[in-house]
């Protein structure tokens, strides 16, 4: 990891303890065996701008959950599950997991105008897109997210990609963004590609390991996936690797600064 990267872990576990260590922020337990069986219901009664939420046992969530204009840390105790359709976050600070306890949840989480931190414990599975986020700030320090179509979609944010497994037809699609850098993680396409790029900027892709499976017939895409006038300042690690197609693929006016590293593998017969 560069400096860059070591300050930002830095920045971002001060600022996490500064978030949820302080006496301004309220804890609320939901689940088995807690005063409030959903999140719905502690919602509805806990006014308070930050919140940490800790999940226990299983939760069945029967109604979409609104956030709006919050800080909230929302984690498991040990091991817990949360199933719901869907949770929107709009205006807010949100941290998913705390890089130690255990949360799984199904269902699809979007957020617009936020401040988004994913951390290792969380799990997010859907039948359609995992984690949708449109005009976010957001890293990723862990976490798994998938989906049937997308694992995580990024349209107008600003990302930055520490670690993390991200899984769909197209693990992971960014539209209209600025990604400072992808230093890790692992993107998982089960047929299309597994990151898909379209008028966004990449500063730096530093590791990675970034798989395409599907028909080996199937060769029109590609592991890395790199359209619409799309630039990559500079790739120097990462694996991308392409069962069908491409290991990597530029079309339509997207730029590549510099390659100094990396392995780029096409299967295909």
């Amino acid at each position: 990891m560069n400096k860059h990267g070591t300050f930002f872990c830095l920045s971002l576990a001060l600022l996490l303890i500064c978030s949820f260590g302080n006496a301004d922020s309220r804890t609320i337990h939901v689940g088995e065996g807690q005063k409030y069986v959903t999140l719905a219901a502690a919602l509805s009664k806990v006014k308070d701008r930050d919140l940490e939420i800790i999940v226990h046992g299983t939760v069945n969530e029967r109604s979409t959950i609104s956030i709006v204009d919050r800080r909230v840390l929302l984690r498991g105790s040990g091991s817990a599950k949360i199933q719901l359709s869907n949770m929107h976050f709009r205006q807010c600070d949100i941290t998913l997991g705390d890089g130690e306890n255990l949360l799984q949840m199904t269902g699809s989480i979007d957020a617009r105008n936020s401040s988004i931190h994913s951390m290792d414990g969380i799990t997010l599975q859907s039948e359609t897109v995992a984690l949708s986020l449109q005009e976010c700030t957001v890293d990723f320090q862990g976490g798994e997210y998938y989906g049937k179509t997308t694992g995580v979609a990024l349209t107008e944010c600003d990302a930055r990609i520490e670690s993390g497994r991200f899984e769909g037809d197209t693990a992971l699609f960014v539209d209209k963004s600025y990604v400072s850098e992808i230093a890790g993680g692992e993107f998982i396409s089960s047929g299309t590609q597994a990151i898909f790029l379209s008028r966004t900027h990449v500063g730096e892709i530093s590791g990675g390991h970034i798989v395409k499976h599907g028909d080996k017939k199937m060769v029109s895409r590609a592991a890395l996936y790199i359209d619409h006038e799309t630039v990559i300042d500079l790739i120097t690690a990462g694996d991308f690797i392409a069962e069908s197609g491409s290991g990597m693929l530029l079309i339509r006016g997207a730029h590549l600064g510099k390659i100094t590293g990396g392995t780029f593998q096409s299967l295909s017969e």
